[in-house]
């Protein structure tokens, strides 16, 4: 019988449909971060920039990639624990961010490459140019990714003719 006068859940998320392991690799590796980091406390990792963040769960996806039994040279867990607190901190910050600012790190070029454009969309469904599809795409970015992007907002098909030079 489901009765929602006596407990009204319907709507809410159901918790445990989330695999209960990722939370268990998520607290070891906040437990090594909050022995590393002591100051600051429990929520010293929301004083970090967001894209520290990006830039590390990178690191540790290719180390991943490279040999998925691998761990972490300083904490000694494996680089899927890092990368789950990695996307979880993600997460977290930018459900919290007013406008989330997606912004592609600057790298130094070397002298022979062209410098990238930097992608800088504040307003959602702000209009994105031809350079920053572009660079996403060199980055890896699928065409469904980008149309997708909740501060993009285009169809796949305007991301195509972007790629291809169409006036839109």
């Amino acid at each position: 019988m489901n009765d929602q006068t006596i407990k009204a859940d319907a709507g809410k998320p159901r918790l445990t449909l989330v695999p209960r392991k990722m939370t268990y690799r998520i607290a070891r590796v906040r437990e090594y971060g909050l022995k590393r980091y002591p100051d600051g406390g429990v929520d010293n990792w929301k004083r970090v920039e967001i894209q520290r963040y990006r830039e590390a769960l990178l690191r540790h996806l290719y180390a991943y990639l490279d040999d998925p039994a691998s761990r972490d040279q300083e904490s000694g867990l494996l680089h899927l624990d890092h990368m789950l607190t990695n996307a979880a901190f993600i997460a977290e910050l930018e459900e919290d961010m007013p406008e989330v600012s997606l912004q592609i790190a600057e790298s130094e070029p070397e002298e022979s490459e062209p410098e990238e454009p930097k992608l800088n969309l504040k307003k959602p469904r702000q209009r994105i140019d031809r350079e920053a599809v572009k660079a996403l795409r060199a980055r890896g970015w699928s065409i469904k990714a980008i149309a997708e992007d909740p501060h993009v907002k285009c169809s796949e098909q305007t991301v195509r003719n972007i790629l291809n030079d169409k006036e839109l």
